[in-house]
């Protein structure tokens, strides 16, 4: 329940903010962050996997929930960005304006 609920929490918070920032703001560069971060996704997990145990491992979070939560927010994010920013391209820019004021 603890991975479930932290890795919840944690991808929802980074990717709202990064969906947000690709889709609303302006800067140059932000179709190809967007695509580096669509490529990740498309990436099978196994590859990551050795890589990431040796950075936990490195880190001394072998057998700890902490780095279970970093490895599921690893895979959770790039998708959660990639739906997250299709959602925020069906919100019209008027209705932020709006609640700005």
């Amino acid at each position: 329940m603890l991975v479930a609920l932290g890795t919840m929490a944690i991808t929802v918070v980074l990717a709202t903010l990064a969906a947000y920032g690709l889709y609303r703001i302006k800067f140059p560069g932000r179709q190809t962050i967007f695509r580096i971060i669509l490529a990740t996704y498309a990436f099978p997990g196994v590859l990551l996997l050795i890589p990431l145990y040796s950075l936990m491992s490195a880190v001394g979070l072998i057998d700890r929930l902490l780095a279970l939560i970093i490895v599921n927010v690893t895979f959770a994010a790039p998708f959660a960005v990639w739906m997250l920013r299709a959602f925020f391209r069906t919100i019209p820019e008027e209705l932020e304006e709006a609640a700005a004021l």
